[in-house]
Parts: structure tokens; sequence; C-alpha cells
């Protein structure tokens, strides 16, 4: 699923609270008859630790998400990423084409309840 920039960390803080956990993300430009992913802008927590509570992991996976997420929205300029990455992308805004209308920013969850049990 994707979201708008000013959408993102309202929809992170939701999944914490459900609890869900970010598995991470990308960002995407979205056009019709055609998806540009920006693979290598992504946001993606580290997998769940040995014997991590669920709700802990949901917590630090939107911790390390929000993180990833406002270093990237601080330091890099995606929209020169994405003209300079794709094509379409750079014939759409020489054309006066406003790109950022299009960009999204795709979040992954994970709703897998797995238990850890003790070795005796």
């Amino acid at each position: 699923m994707g979201w708008r920039q000013n959408d993102f960390i309202e929809v992170i803080e939701a999944a914490r609270k459900i609890p869900l956990a970010i598995v991470g993300g990308q960002v995407q430009y979205v056009f019709p008859g055609a998806t540009c992913e920006l693979y290598w802008l992504s946001y993606d927590p580290k997998g769940r630790k040995p014997e991590e509570e669920w709700v802990a992991f949901c917590n630090r996976t939107a911790d390390e998400c929000l993180e990833k997420f406002k270093t990237l929205i601080e330091t890099v300029d995606i929209d020169k990423n994405a003209i300079d990455s794709f094509e379409i992308i750079k014939e759409k805004k020489e054309s006066g084409v406003n790109i950022s209308d299009f960009r999204l920013f795709i979040i992954y969850f994970d709703d897998t309840i797995i238990p850890f049990t003790k070795k005796n």
C-alpha cells in the first residue's frame, strides 16, 4: 500500500497501535499505465530478534522505519533520483507534469504474531 508523504507518519503510528510490524518499503511514482519503483530509496527496519515480544517488535520496527524515512526526506532529492533513473518521469517533468503528485511511499506490514517458545 502506498501513501503520500504528508500521511506517512500517521500511517506508521496507526500501525503501531493495532499493533502491526513494519517490514519496510520504498518510494514509487505511479502514473496511469506505469509504475516506477525507486527500490534503493527504502526505509526497511531490521527483522524480528530472537525472543522479541510482538508489541516490542512492532514498536521497534515503527521507530526504525520512521527514522529512516525522515533521514530519506531530509537528505535525498527524491524527484531528481526519479528523473535520473526513469525516462518516462523525465519526459513527464519536461512536459510540465508535477511529478511529486505521483510519488507514493509504499509500506509493507506484518501481522504474523508468532510466539517464541522457550528451549529447555
